[in-house]
């Protein structure tokens, strides 16, 4: 399934973790079996995924429409929480059986690595009127 690139855009106040246009809806086909979305951040990005701190979790869904712990979770396979490859990668498990088509906005939060005291960065992107365009999944 599908690796997403993420890099850091420092010319943002604050600097604001970013997904390729291409990627900022995601569309994962109805199966039978379970499918992984992985986020890969750049390694200049200085970045990492942190796993066991709820208050920055990699992913936070946004919104009214949250999927549930069966739809959207951590993929545990791929490592604690779903972080792997030294933070670099975070992976979910995306179990959509589902027959209707859902859509959820999610944000992305990753650690400046060696940030003492520490220092967060989130997704979200700055459109031409103002607001912030936070990227999605699409179970279809």
């Amino acid at each position: 399934m599908p690796t997403i690139l993420v890099n850091l855009n420092p010319n943002t106040t604050p600097p604001t973790l970013i997904i390729p246009q291409a990627d900022m809806q995601i569309p994962i086909p109805q199966s039978v079996s379970i499918q992984t979305i992985t986020w890969q951040l750049s390694q200049n990005s200085g970045c990492v995924f942190v796993s066991g701190d709820t208050a920055h979790m990699p992913i936070t869904w946004l919104g009214d429409n949250t999927p549930g712990n069966t739809t959207l979770y951590p993929d545990t396979q791929a490592g604690a929480g779903g972080v792997s490859d030294n933070g670099l990668k975070y992976t979910s498990a995306d179990n959509n059986t589902g027959s209707t088509t859902q859509i959820y906005d999610y944000r992305l939060c990753a650690l400046l690595s060696g940030s003492n005291p520490p220092v967060w960065y989130y997704t979200g992107q700055q459109e031409p009127a103002g607001t912030l365009a936070y990227p999605k999944i699409k179970n279809n």
